[in-house]
């Protein structure tokens, strides 16, 4: 007759999800290992790219702005929308910019959205 052998949680818990679990952490792992060795070689040119981007006036406007909108959205002032205003998707809401002298007014898009209206803006622009 043969006995069987009680399973401890943990070992119960490793069978059912903790492969997984360690696997994605190590996949994680490894790529911030990446982007860290990538940063390193790449540091003169990552130096450089920030130096301009804080210096640049335009970038400095759209920076007050999407702060000036997430301190309004921190207090209260605005109220997060749970949708997108074109396809009333739930996922991966993105705050939009019309305007950015007037940074409180705000339209809230799904990523699939906010790309489509950046992109119809470009090729307005380039016509």
């Amino acid at each position: 007759m043969e006995e069987k052998i009680e399973l401890s949680a943990w070992k119960k818990w490793y069978l059912r999800k903790g492969k997984e679990y360690y696997r994605n952490y190590y996949q994680k792992k490894d790529r911030l290992i990446y982007f860290r060795n990538w940063c390193e070689k790449n540091r003169k040119h990552l130096n450089e790219y920030y130096r301009n981007y804080y210096q640049d006036p335009t970038k400095k406007i759209i920076r007050n702005a999407r702060n000036a909108a997430n301190r309004a959205i921190l207090k209260n002032e605005i109220k997060k929308q749970n949708h997108c205003t074109n396809c009333h998707s739930k996922n991966n809401l993105e705050k939009h910019h019309s305007d950015y002298s007037n940074s409180l007014s705000i339209i809230w898009l799904c990523r699939k959205c906010h790309r489509k209206l950046h992109l119809a803006i470009k090729n307005k622009q380039l016509a």
